[in-house]
C-alpha cells in the first residue's frame, strides 16, 4: 500500500509529460507533412526540382512521426529525433519558405521547435546540451533570415545537416547505446559531413548576388 502511495505521483507526472510531448510531436508531424504537400503544390506539382526542394519538409514530418512512436518507450531516442526534425524543418523554412507560404511555414517551424522543446522538460546533461544547441541554431537562423547574406544557403545546409546528424543518432541509438562517447561523436560528425555534402551536391552553392 505504501508503495502505491509513493509511486503514484511520479507515474501521473510521467504520464502527463508523455501526453504533452506526444501531442506536440504529433501536431508537428502533421503540420510538417501539410507544409510539404502545400509547398509541392506551390512549386507546380510533381517535378523533380519541386520534389527535391520539398523533400526536407517531408523528412522532418517522418522524423517527427518517428519521435511520436519512440517517445513513450525511449525518451532519449525520441528527444534526438524531435530535435533533429525541428532543426531540419527550421533550416529549410529559412532556405525556401518564401512566397505565399512564408507565414504558414514560419508558424510550422515554430511549432516544430516547441514540440522538440517539450521533450527537454526537466533537468539533465543531455537535455541541457540539446537545449543549448537549439538556442545556437535559432540565433544562427534568425541572423541568416534577417540579413540574407550571399552564403546564407550554405549556412542553412550546415544547420540542416546538424539536424540530420541528430536524427541519425536517434535512429542508430539502440545499436550504439552501449558504446563509448567517442563512438557517438564519430557517428554524429560523419553523419553531418555526409548530409551537408549531399545538400550541397543536390542544391548547389548560392549565387554570389543572391
Amino acid at each position: 500500500m505504501s508503495e502505491m502511495v509513493h509511486y503514484a505521483p511520479v507515474t501521473n507526472g510521467a504520464a502527463s509529460l508523455i501526453s504533452i510531448s506526444s501531442l506536440s510531436l504529433a501536431s508537428a508531424a502533421l503540420a510538417s507533412g501539410a507544409l510539404a504537400i502545400a509547398s509541392l503544390g506551390e512549386r507546380g506539382g510533381l517535378s523533380v526540382g519541386a520534389i527535391l526542394v520539398v523533400a526536407p519538409f517531408a523528412l522532418a514530418a517522418l522524423t517527427f512521426t518517428g519521435a511520436v512512436l519512440t517517445w513513450p518507450r525511449d525518451r532519449q531516442r525520441g528527444r534526438l529525433l524531435a530535435v533533429g526534425a525541428a532543426i531540419v524543418l527550421g533550416a529549410w523554412v529559412v532556405a525556401v519558405g518564401y512566397g505565399r507560404l512564408e507565414l504558414a511555414s514560419g508558424v510550422v517551424a515554430i511549432l516544430g521547435g516547441l514540440a522538440a522543446a517539450t521533450t527537454m522538460l526537466g533537468v539533465g546533461r543531455l537535455r541541457f546540451g540539446l537545449l543549448a544547441m537549439g538556442i545556437v541554431v535559432v540565433v544562427a537562423l534568425v541572423v541568416v533570415r534577417s540579413t540574407h547574406p550571399p552564403a546564407g544557403l550554405i549556412a542553412t545546409y550546415v544547420i540542416a545537416a546538424i539536424g540530420m546528424s541528430a536524427a541519425t543518432l536517434g535512429v542508430l541509438l539502440p545499436l550504439v547505446r552501449r558504446g563509448a562517447a567517442v563512438v557517438l561523436a564519430v557517428i554524429a560528425v560523419a553523419a553531418w559531413a555526409v548530409c551537408a555534402a549531399l545538400l550541397l551536391l543536390t542544391f548547389g552553392p548560392p549565387l554570389a548576388g543572391s
